[in-house]
């Protein structure tokens, strides 16, 4: 017998059972009619078979359609209305269902089902303190309808009120320890509060019972990656891609962690490791180990790659760049400056050629400068003459120049490579101390103390501005001037025996000979090994014993 009712059940369909539910178990509204009714003379009943074989057939438009044209007759017709307003949110036609729930409620106040619906409908509209607003009362009178506390407490969110949508959500937990929704919820509000813990506390309970869940654990590595925390980052993509061994991407990130984490030889395996299991490798895959090798100092290892991925793709820019660089950290600057005159050469960019040529003059100077070290400055001045026809803006290569010409005691062409250096960077007061000393070798002090005062007027605080300032004053007779300079070079820096030196230098040449003797015992007591101090604090001895 009962499998025949469920064949009949079966043959008459949901949408026939759904018309005798509405037909027989639901009384009609107050105000509404059996008969005479619009929609062609359909009652109640005729209206809702109609409209439901049409949803069946997925023609809801025209369910709504014949719905709409009852209610214009049948304005009181709740069951129609409360349908209808189902069809509505269904079809996304939010405020107009909206209107009918309205309706509703305004002459079935106790309404409950209505009630939540337009709150519902409050809620997808984004009306949040509508729907917080009803869905507290029906809260107050249901409390265990969780489906409307988890949108109370969405809303609440919306409208800012966190601390309160955090409670509501507790309150769903403790019913519903297991309530995935809220769970996923919190973890979001936590997250967009900057309270990184408790959101992967939450995501850590999601995985309790969603288990083997890598959408969750890659939010847990995100959070762990933001707060730079790499080593729980790791461990949280090491458990998604034992749980899911072909998330390429997964495990690109965790070889991204171990660059962050400077572990280069996990970096490493990692790709390697994708190349030989023959997942699909990409060029930008490949570039990227090469860069691994690059950050972890193997610059062969890196070269080596490069020059296969070239190989493979001619003309991929990067792995050129990976490869000019590579030489220069070697100073292997012969190689180095060939790989980037082919960049500048291959690259399509002006941009990135401007940026070649000045890689190129960088290097050239950084060889210049090992053999100035060398005090091979004929060497060195030919080097930076070089590297600036690749870069003439740069005034470190004028500065450089200038240095050199000043070892060779060129001092007019010193003089003039300084200045350009310092008409393109002003504010550089080594160029200011440089151009100072050499006018003190030439003998024109006080031209060197315009220099050193403009050094001083830039960095007031800067030790070999004030010394040097102080010196160059004392030399030309300021001695009070030059006293006051040297006191604030030591105030600078109290631990440098040579200010001391030369402020007693200055009392000395004041006939102060105590005031000098004590400097120059400063001097000695930082630096028992300061000549000049030495010899100058016996000279004064051996004359007051005379």
């Amino acid at each position: 017998m009962n499998e025949i009712v469920i064949s009949i059940i079966g043959i008459l369909g949901i949408g026939f059972i759904i018309t005798l539910l509405y037909k027989f178990l639901i009384p009609v509204a107050q105000g509404s009619k059996s008969g005479n009714n619009s929609g062609g003379g359909l009652s109640q009943g005729d209206i809702v078979e109609k409209a439901n074989a049409l949803y069946e057939m997925g023609q809801l438009s025209k369910a709504i359609s014949l719905m709409e044209e009852y209610t214009k007759k049948n304005t009181n017709d709740l069951t129609i209305r409360e349908l209808l307003g189902d069809y509505l949110m269904e079809k996304s036609l939010l405020s107009k269902a909206e209107k009918h729930y309205v309706h509703i409620i305004k002459l079935d106040t106790g309404n409950r089902v209505a009630l939540e619906k337009l709150a519902d409908c409050y809620y997808y509209e984004e009306k949040n303190d509508k729907a917080i607003d009803i869905y507290s009362k029906i809260l107050k009178s249901s409390p265990d309808n969780q489906e409307a506390r988890f949108k109370f407490a969405d809303a609440l969110a919306k409208v800012g009120q966190l601390d309160i949508a955090i409670k509501e959500l507790r309150k769903i937990l403790t019913k519903d320890h297991f309530n995935i929704d809220a769970r996923k919820k919190l973890s979001t509000l936590f997250y967009n509060n900057g309270e990184f813990k408790r959101a992967v506390t939450e995501l850590e309970e999601i995985t309790k019972v969603e288990g083997r869940d890598t959408e969750t654990l890659k939010k847990i590595g995100h959070i762990y990656l933001k707060i730079g925390d790499y080593t729980n980052a790791a461990l949280t993509y090491r458990k998604i891609v034992d749980i899911d061994d072909s998330d390429v991407n997964a495990h690109l990130e965790l070889a991204n962690i171990y660059l962050k984490l400077q572990n280069y030889d996990k970096a490493a395996k990692i790709y390697n490791d994708l190349i030989e299991k023959g997942y699909e490798v990409t060029p930008e895959m490949r570039y990227e180990l090469a860069n691994i090798y690059f950050a972890a100092e193997n610059y062969e290892k890196a070269i080596s790659i490069c020059r296969q991925l070239l190989l493979e793709c001619p003309g991929y820019e990067k792995a050129s760049f990976i490869i000019a660089h590579s030489y220069k950290n070697q100073k292997k600057y012969d190689e180095a400056i060939n790989a980037y005159k082919k960049l500048i050469k291959e690259t399509n960019s002006a941009e990135r050629e401007e940026k070649y040529k000045c890689e190129v003059s960088d290097i050239i100077c950084t060889w210049g400068t090992d053999f100035f070290k060398k005090k091979d400055y004929q060497a060195a001045l030919d080097k930076y003459i070089e590297a600036v026809n690749y870069n003439p803006r740069n005034p470190d290569i004028y500065y450089n120049l200038g240095k050199a010409n000043h070892a060779i005691k060129n001092y007019d062409v010193a003089i003039s490579h300084f200045n350009k250096a310092l008409e393109l960077s002003n504010s550089d007061i080594k160029i200011l101390l440089n151009i100072g000393q050499v006018y003190e070798e030439i003998g024109e002090n006080n031209t060197a103390i315009n220099f050193y005062y403009d050094a001083v007027k830039i960095q007031p605080s800067n030790y070999k501005a004030r010394h040097s300032l102080g010196v160059a004053l004392g030399a030309a007779g300021f001695n009070d001037q030059a006293k006051e300079e040297l006191q604030k070079a030591i105030e600078i820096e109290p631990d440098n025996p040579d200010a001391y030196y030369n402020l007693g230098l200055v009392y000395e040449l004041q006939g102060n000979y105590k005031e000098a003797k004590d400097q120059y015992k400063k001097a000695l007591d930082l630096d028992s090994n300061h000549v000049e101090a030495r010899n100058n604090l016996e000279i004064i001895v051996e004359e007051e014993a005379k």
